[in-house]
């Protein structure tokens, strides 16, 4: 296992870090840690390299402008970044020396670049995951976003999980939030606190990594079924019952999936805190409004309202419902399963409220179970 921290001689060395990942959630990040490594200058290198994917705005690179402006214009316009924190487009550069990998990227990007990283990965390297979502394998089920990590660079190496209720412009704005740290090896965890927390950015350890990747996935779900309601007008009331029955279903995965999942993870920064603003103001939720509203294709929604970025619920959901459809558990989780329906195959949004209370008839009484 690595050890972050510790160089090939034994001696404590200052820690690089590197971000992968410039989107709107990645350049807050990297503010963020940038802006650290600063107060903690004697655990870590000044300058915090972050890959670019570039791109042409008013013809100029996007990293040109960055390091010129120090400022995101296209992904976080409006936020000043710390001038040691340096947008680069190649990958290699950014990620040679580093002994901390920050990946805040879309999942769907994330496996075409893992060879490249592997062949520069520097000794005792770690890894901390942002990355919001599931992928899915005929074989072996629900994939997990740490999993792929340590499959493209190695399974020796130490893949921690950062996840809560963040909204990427209000901690660029400093406002105060929490989030929840899922370590394997704490003495590495302790480390990478130094790298994130802040007295506005509070983060918790949790030694449970697959219930606070498992929140950061299945919340967008959650997402979408509180947009839906949003887009047929239904009460708060209707609103609290439909995130309630998705928090439910959530817990229930991770049990059924995954050994060791704690429930009371779910009561984490991570978990009910990170649902609350994924069903208010999160973009799985503002989309599947819009879904609903207009009868908008995802296609057009993620063109039109998200410059292309995706609807991170609508992949989460799909990927869900082939696992339980593959196992015969679909009427286990009604609530994720008409989620997706209502998403993918046309089926009438009104039917959400029924998937939460299947027997509405005023006079049966239910037991919640896990």
């Amino acid at each position: 296992m690595s050890n972050f921290g510790v160089g090939s001689t034994g001696a404590k060395e200052r820690e690089r870090i590197c971000i992968v990942g410039s989107g709107n959630w990645g350049t807050a990040i990297g503010k963020l840690v940038a802006e650290n490594v600063l107060k903690h200058s004697t655990r870590f290198h000044k300058t915090v390299k972050m890959w670019v994917f570039e791109e042409i705005i008013d013809d100029e690179k996007l990293t040109d402008v960055m390091n010129l402006t120090h400022e995101n214009i296209k992904y976080l316009p409006g936020h000043t970044l710390p001038t040691n924190l340096v947008a680069v487009p190649d990958l290699e550069q950014v990620v040679v020396d580093a002994s901390l990998i920050v990946f805040v990227i879309p999942p769907q990007f994330l496996e075409r670049l893992l060879p490249t990283i592997k062949s520069k990965l520097a000794p005792n390297v770690c890894a901390v995951s942002l990355i919001k979502g599931l992928s899915f394998d005929d074989q072996k089920g629900v994939v997990l976003i740490s999993d792929i990590i340590r499959g493209g660079l190695g399974k020796g190496i130490d893949v921690s999980v950062l996840q809560g209720a963040n909204v990427a412009n209000e901690v660029a704005d400093g406002n105060f939030c929490e989030a929840t740290l899922g370590y394997t090896i704490k003495s590495n965890a302790e480390h990478i606190l130094y790298a994130f927390n802040t007295p506005t950015f509070r983060v918790q350890l949790v030694n449970d990594p697959i219930g606070v990747e498992l929140c950061g996935g299945l919340k967008s779900i959650v997402g979408l079924g509180a947009g839906m309601c949003d887009g047929l007008g239904y009460s708060s009331n209707s609103k609290a019952a439909v995130i309630r029955n998705g928090m439910m279903e959530m817990i229930r995965f991770g049990q059924v999936y995954f050994s060791g999942v704690s429930p009371s993870t779910f009561l984490e920064s991570c978990g009910v805190a990170a649902v609350f603003v994924e069903a208010t103001n999160g973009r799985s939720r503002r989309c599947a409004e819009i879904f609903v509203r207009t009868g908008m294709a995802w296609g057009l929604i993620e063109k039109n309202i998200l410059q292309q970025q995706k609807v991170e619920g609508v992949a989460t959901a799909a990927s869900v419902y082939a696992l339980l459809e593959r196992d015969g558990k679909l009427d286990k989780f009604p609530f994720f399963t008409t989620v997706y329906k209502i998403a993918l195959q046309n089926m009438n949004p009104t039917l959400l409220i029924k998937s939460v209370c299947p027997n509405n008839d005023g006079a049966t009484v239910r037991e919640t179970k896990l």
